[in-house]
């Protein structure tokens, strides 16, 4: 029943949680690419211009892409002042099924909200790459599902796509860690779902990632293949 379900949310997703994928790419289309990582910027040539996009994995071990964007308490937040903490990024939207499919287990929440929104050294923000009018992306909705589910954590809006576009967040849920010294050290998915075969069964891959990272070490599992 458990493979069923898992099958199900994955089908649901392809289908329907795709949306930071039109987001990044209006993003791509009407703004230039994110600037590069290293200490000197490569030109773009036309051969790297069709080059297929990087996948989350490509960015793990490299410096996080820079971002500032606001909340949906008006706050304004930017990944610059995080630097000596460990940032936990998911992309998220409410009406993800896969998304939801993660809400609806017993003691996601709780014991998300203890591992990273309950530590000082530790930042926890939700990105919705959601542009107006599409799925998602409605603020006040937005709210009342987070408030359901005791989702205490920011919630940011990056309507344009620039940031997931930066990231390659094709879709939800995406989750990244960062560590003290701005390097992403994981990327993927939150469990078991698609963890490789290793993984302890339910393990949460991202809070063993940032224990990791708290513990200045590198997390045992680096990435996971996301849905879609």
């Amino acid at each position: 029943m458990k493979a069923l379900l898992i099958v199900l949310v994955a089908g649901a997703l392809l289908a329907s949680c795709n949306k930071n994928k039109e987001a990044a790419q209006t993003a791509a289309d009407t703004q230039t690419a994110p600037p590069s990582q290293t200490a000197s910027a490569t030109p773009v040539t036309p051969a790297a211009e069709n080059a297929p996009a990087p996948k989350p994995v490509d960015l793990v071990g490299k410096p996080a892409p820079e971002f500032t964007l606001t909340a949906l308490d008006g706050k304004e937040y930017k990944l610059a002042d995080y630097k000596g903490k460990t940032v936990v990024l998911d992309w998220f939207n409410w009406q993800c099924p896969a998304v939801k499919a993660y809400y609806d287990k017993p003691e996601f929440v709780k014991t998300m909200n203890a591992a990273l929104a309950g530590k000082d050294d530790v930042v926890w923000l939700s990105i919705k790459s959601a542009g107006e009018g599409k799925d998602g992306y409605d603020p006040d909705e937005t709210k009342k599902f987070a408030a359901s589910i005791g989702k205490t954590n920011p919630i940011l809006s990056d309507a344009t796509g620039a940031t997931g576009h930066s990231y390659n967040a094709q879709s939800t849920p995406t989750v990244f860690v960062i560590n003290p010294e701005g390097v992403v050290v994981y990327a993927g998915v939150f469990d078991e779902a698609t963890s490789p075969s290793d993984a302890p069964k339910g393990q949460n891959l991202a809070i063993a990632a940032v224990e990791a990272a708290r513990a200045g070490k590198a997390p045992l599992i680096a990435n996971t293949k996301t849905f879609g």
